[in-house]
């Protein structure tokens, strides 16, 4: 197994929280109206952790979806995440990869704010 497939089985993909996808949804102007039927509830999967540390405080992360090829690959396009509409049960998928970037530039853009104050 190569290093890249380390970090691609789950990694840092599996610890995106529900609120910081919604800001990615939010600052990239995503609607989550359902592009079939219009309805305006999608809901998110989520997957919910809890600590031993504070087993009383759950923590909500984005359920990590992965799409397993006919050829057996692994790469950071296989993996993704997903919107389902309420109303007509419509799926709308984002790259995973494309999400953890976003938010990784994000932390690093407020670390430098913090900095400079």
């Amino acid at each position: 197994m190569t290093t890249n497939e380390k970090e691609f089985k789950g990694g840092p993909y599996s610890r995106v929280t529900t609120e910081d996808f919604f800001k990615f949804l939010d600052k990239n102007s995503v609607t989550t109206n359902c592009v079939m039927c219009g309805n305006g509830v999608a809901i998110v999967s989520e997957t919910s952790k809890v600590s031993l540390a504070n087993p009383h405080q759950p923590i909500t992360y984005v359920t990590l979806f992965k799409h397993e090829p006919v050829i057996p690959t692994e790469h950071v396009l296989n993996y993704y995440y997903m919107l389902h509409c309420e109303k007509c049960g419509f799926n709308t998928t984002f790259s995973a990869h494309r999400v953890h970037s976003w938010l990784t530039a994000q932390q690093m853009e407020e670390s430098t704010e913090d900095k400079n104050e």
